[in-house]
C-alpha cells in the first residue's frame, strides 16, 4: 500500500488516508481509505498492533463529503459555545439524557421545540454525521472560550484542546482534501470546494446573529453604534443596503492597537478582521 498523507498533527486532530483510484469517478471524489485520530488516540479507523499511540487507514469512502460538510458548519465550529437549551451536560454523550430530564417538565411543544433544537445543534457539532452513509463514532468538538472540547463515546472523558489549534488542524486537513480535489470536475466535488472556499465569509456573516442570538432581520434594524463609531463617522459598506446597521457598518477610523493605515481608513466590526482569531 503507499504510503498514507497526513494531514493536521498527530498531537492535535489528525486524518490519514490512502487515495483509491480505481475509477475516474473515484479519483474526482477523492475515495480514500482513511482514518482520524485525536491525541493518537484513534476515533475513526483501526489501530496498528505495534504500538499504542500509532493507526492505520482502514475506512472507505469519499472525502468531498467530509470536506463540504466542514465547509458547511465552519461558522459554528468557529463561533458557537454552549448548549442551546438549558442544560448542562458533563459532556455531549450526557446531553439526551439531561435534555430528556428538563422535558418531563415541560409541554409536549415545548420538548419538541427544544428536541428540534438539539438535532440542530448536534448536525452542527458532530464530524461523524459529516460522512453521510458511512457509520462511524461520534466525535463532537463544542467551543469553550480559547479551548475546545473534544469528546467521542470510546472516552471516559472529554478531551480539552486549544481551540485555535483545533481549527488549524481541521483547516489543514480541508486544504489537504481540497488540494486532492483541485483538478475534479465532478458536480459534488466543485459544490464541496466552494463551500470550503466560502467558509470564513459565511463565518464573518455569521458572527453578530450567533453572538446576540439575534436574527439578521432584527440586527438591521439596530443604528450602526461600533465603538468608536461617532456620528459623522460612519458610512454602510458597498452593496450591503441603504442605511447603517451592526450588520454592515464601517467606522471611518482605525482601531487603535491594530492601525490599519491612515486616519480615514474604513474599520469593520471585529469580525470582519480575522474571525479565526474570534
Amino acid at each position: 500500500m503507499a504510503e498514507a498523507t497526513r494531514l493536521g498533527r498527530d498531537t492535535g486532530i489528525e486524518l490519514r488516508f490512502v487515495s483509491e483510484c480505481a475509477t475516474s469517478a473515484g479519483q474526482e471524489l477523492a475515495d480514500a481509505l482513511f482514518s482520524l485520530a485525536v491525541e493518537g488516540q484513534t476515533v475513526w479507523g483501526s489501530r496498528n498492533q505495534d504500538g499504542p499511540d500509532t493507526h492505520r487507514v482502514s475506512l472507505s469512502w469519499p472525502l468531498v463529503d467530509l470536506l463540504h460538510g466542514l465547509g458547511r458548519i465552519w461558522p459554528w465550529l468557529i463561533l458557537e459555545e454552549g448548549y442551546p437549551t438549558a442544560i448542562s451536560p458533563l459532556h455531549p454523550g450526557d446531553m439526551m439524557g439531561r435534555a430528556e430530564t428538563r422535558w418531563n417538565d415541560l409541554s409536549p411543544a415545548e420538548a419538541e421545540a427544544e428536541e428540534e433544537l438539539l438535532f440542530d445543534f448536534r448536525h452542527r457539532h458532530d464530524l461523524s454525521l459529516l460522512l453521510r452513509g458511512l457509520t462511524v463514532p461520534p466525535l463532537w468538538i463544542l467551543r469553550e472560550g480559547a479551548d475546545a472540547l473534544v469528546w467521542s463515546q470510546q472516552w471516559v472523558r472529554p478531551t480539552r484542546l486549544s481551540h485555535r489549534a483545533v481549527m488549524d488542524d481541521l483547516t489543514a486537513i480541508g486544504e489537504g482534501i481540497a488540494r486532492h480535489l483541485s483538478e475534479s470536475t465532478h458536480p459534488r466535488a466543485l459544490r464541496a470546494l466552494r463551500r470550503w472556499s466560502e467558509r470564513t465569509s459565511e463565518t464573518r456573516a455569521a458572527y453578530l446573529p450567533l453572538v446576540t442570538g439575534m436574527e439578521p432581520s432584527e440586527l438591521r434594524q439596530l443604528p450602526c453604534r461600533w465603538p468608536r463609531c461617532w456620528a459623522g463617522r460612519c458610512r454602510v459598506l458597498p452593496n450591503s443596503g441603504p442605511t447603517p446597521s451592526p450588520l454592515n457598518c464601517c467606522c471611518l477610523v482605525p482601531k487603535p492597537s491594530r492601525p490599519v493605515g491612515p486616519a480615514r481608513t474604513c474599520w469593520k466590526p471585529p469580525h470582519a478582521w480575522s474571525v479565526n482569531s474570534a
